[in-house]
């Protein structure tokens, strides 16, 4: 507890039609609101935040409005001196389809200024945009992912830390040449612990021993590792540990 608590953020960009009532200043009295109620409030040091983005799935591009809001969220965990994890999606719970691969690029080019310009409060960057909550489940998508993953690491700064939800991600599709590789990272419910089997069938998952174990055990000094509590239902499933 010396060292401060993570929390997380859920800033879901409005609609087109209502972003224009949000100013600066707004955006960035929401940011405050967010930590005065928290019980944890100036205790809390790093935040995952998430920038929700359902509401442009089917926009080519971002309106300017769109940059703007989410600059004065970073600008806001600035003036706290709380970093961030970020994470951008489209869908929450529900199913629907991925934009083409053109329209996330190009909402990725226009972001990735501020990646550049935040860099020093960013402590990681999640592979994210797609499936449910940029955890890459639940989706349809109708690209090469290997393609996107390649403009992702680009547009992130160096001295940005990256993470995936899954090892197995990471060892499909990062080349084990690339000089980001050993410090990928890994985050969320995928990885610490027993996992039940049939999550991941024949994968062996995150068993002791299994591919996945090792590659996390062995880069976990070097990456950032971003996880969630087991729940009881989790314990449960898992049996003993």
């Amino acid at each position: 507890p010396d060292r401060g608590f993570r929390t997380e953020g859920i800033y879901s960009i409005p609609p087109k039609e209502e972003i224009g009532e949000w100013s600066r200043e707004r955006v960035i009295d929401k940011v405050f609101e967010g930590y005065k109620e928290s019980v944890l409030n100036e205790k809390v040091k790093e935040s995952r935040v998430y920038f929700v983005l359902e509401n442009y799935v089917n926009e080519d591009q971002l309106p300017d409005a769109v940059i703007d809001y989410m600059d004065a969220v970073y600008e806001a965990h600035k003036m706290l001196g709380v970093r961030m994890y970020i994470c951008h999606f489209y869908m929450r719970g529900q199913v629907v389809d991925q934009p083409p691969l053109e329209r996330v690029l190009t909402h990725l080019d226009q972001i990735k200024a501020l990646f550049l310009k935040h860099k020093n409060i960013i402590y990681a960057a999640n592979f994210t945009f797609l499936g449910r909550y940029g955890e890459w489940t639940s989706i349809r998508i109708p690209f090469d992912y290997q393609k996107f993953v390649n403009e992702f690491m680009d547009a992130v700064p160096p001295e940005i830390r990256l993470i995936v939800r899954q090892p197995r991600t990471k060892a499909a599709y990062v080349n084990p040449e690339y000089w980001r590789y050993p410090r990928i990272g890994f985050a969320d419910d995928a990885c610490h612990g027993l996992m039940y089997e049939s999550v991941d069938v024949g994968q062996g998952y995150n068993q002791p021993g299994s591919v996945w174990w090792n590659m996390d055990i062995k880069e976990s000094p070097y990456t950032v590792n971003d996880t969630e509590l087991f729940t009881t239902r989790w314990i449960r499933m898992a049996g003993s540990w």
